[in-house]
């Protein structure tokens, strides 16, 4: 089965050497690794902002990591109007601003919204959009 097709993810209690960790962030952030948009960016901030956000089982719950993916494109997105495309790119706009603008029309949200304002029903239904999406991104 495909990575992105799984429901849950395992972590392999391997222990990494430090070189180890700086060629795996080196090989995702350098220029030879494919970039369009910002979502590897916004995945690994989710990830470091959720670090200690473990249970007792040492395991991160998907909702949490996207709970922060979409907080963070919301504010670039919907309050800031930021684009999330190169601007070198063939593609007029990214599939989280997609996602992100059909949401604030179907609810008529004006101007820059909060996502933290949204209740949280909205905050979970655009979520899981997002992350539904986002691993096909990723």
């Amino acid at each position: 089965m495909a990575g992105w097709n799984l429901s849950q993810g395992y972590y392999q209690k391997d222990y990494l050497t430090e070189d180890e960790i700086w060629t795996t962030l080196n090989s995702i952030l350098s220029s030879k690794s494919h970039k369009t948009t910002s979502y590897k960016y916004c995945f690994l901030k989710s990830l470091l902002d959720n670090i200690f956000n473990v249970n007792e089982e040492l395991i991160l719950d998907f909702d949490k990591i996207f709970m922060k993916f979409t907080e963070v494109y919301w504010n670039l997105v919907a309050k800031h109007k930021l684009s999330q495309i190169q601007s070198n790119s063939n593609m007029k706009r990214s599939r989280v601003e997609i996602i992100i603008d059909s949401f604030i029309n179907r609810y008529n949200f004006e101007g820059d919204f909060s996502f933290e304002g949204l209740n949280n029903t909205l905050q979970l239904e655009l979520i899981k959009k997002l992350g539904q999406s986002a691993v096909n991104m990723l």
